[in-house]
């Protein structure tokens, strides 16, 4: 999730069980653990790849956590110097796993079993950005100031609003992932995966992706609250792979290998630019939120010879070419 909601898990966590032993260094401390795991962002410097294949990894292990934990309460404990080691080492643990936590609740994909597997595991309850997620933490956290008495309660409230929130989400992704399975049994897909993914601004929408292996099916639909589907169709129907000999030779490229091990429902795209330039591009319908907006997308040219020109990952920023839509 963004930094903003991290760093209020780690606040509220604090103030909820850890403010009074701690002090100042409670929330300072909270906030600061919950942050570290995306220390990675630094990857962002050595490229777009790099960043891809390692960001929420090693930083986000569950299996290291309790070692994490550890280096943070050592290095809380001296810039504090407080004598209370177990409650900064519980606040970091907590804060920790906070962070780790709310990852898996998004698309993106963590791989929080590292060094075991580098496997991305997602929930798909949270878009990545949740204002009413994040505003569950921050008013409690803001009243505080003004209600110190209740601090710790208001603390407290604020992780039991937030698990119902979840709830609540866990709920809807169910039905929307019902509503999914049952187009497959309508419409006697043969499908190879099948996704509900939360989409922004509301709990109630999602997209429904159906991977069929030649062939992807996508849909944005509203639940109401009493779990209907409000728009029961398919929107586009996707041809993963256009038939087309480009797309064949892009795909043996290993920069493209490593584009399809991270994309869960991957297309690609075909477009013949005016100086003879064969253009391939390839997207991830996760990341297709934005209308002709997706982010992450991996692009391939090649001269009229046949040479690749130009690899690189790029923002698509509008749907043009022979893209496979129907």
């Amino acid at each position: 999730m963004d930094p903003m909601t991290h760093g209020l898990a780690g606040a509220v966590i604090a103030r909820a069980g850890f403010s009074r032993s701690l002090g100042k260094w409670g929330p300072v401390t909270g906030v600061l653990a919950a942050l570290s795991p995306d220390a990675d962002y630094i990857l962002r410097l050595f490229g777009e790849e790099i960043f891809l294949r390692y960001h929420r990894g090693i930083t986000h292990s569950l299996i290291l956590l309790p070692v994490y934990s550890l280096f943070g309460a050592i290095l809380f404990r001296r810039l504090s110097k407080t004598e209370k080691f177990l409650p900064l080492y519980l606040l970091c643990f907590f804060s920790l796993l906070s962070h780790i936590l709310l990852d898996l609740l998004t698309s993106f994909g963590t791989m929080a079993l590292v060094p075991v597997t580098d496997r991305r595991l997602t929930w798909d309850l949270v878009f990545i950005i949740d204002f009413y997620f994040t505003g569950i933490l921050l008013v409690p956290l803001l009243l505080g100031h003004f209600i110190r008495r209740y601090r710790t309660e208001l603390g407290i409230v604020s992780l039991c609003l937030l698990l119902l929130y979840t709830g609540l989400c866990i709920v809807n992704h169910r039905q929307a992932l019902s509503i999914a399975d049952r187009w497959v049994e309508e419409k006697g897909f043969h499908s190879d995966s099948v996704a509900a993914l939360p989409q922004p601004f509301s709990p109630f929408k999602w997209v429904l992706l159906i991977d069929t292996g030649d062939t992807l099916y996508q849909s944005f639909i509203d639940i109401d609250i009493k779990g209907n589907d409000r728009h029961d169709k398919i929107n586009m129907i996707w041809k993963k792979w256009p038939d087309s000999p480009w797309v064949q030779k892009a795909r043996k490229l290993p920069g493209v290998g490593f584009y399809l091990w991270f994309a869960r429902f991957p297309v690609a795209m075909v477009e013949e630019t005016p100086d003879g330039h064969h253009l391939v591009e390839f997207i991830d319908l996760r990341f297709d939120i934005l209308r002709g907006r997706i982010p992450f997308t991996h692009r391939v040219e090649f001269n009229e010879g046949g040479l690749v020109i130009m690899e690189k990952f790029t923002t698509l920023n509008s749907f043009t070419g022979d893209y496979g839509r129907r």
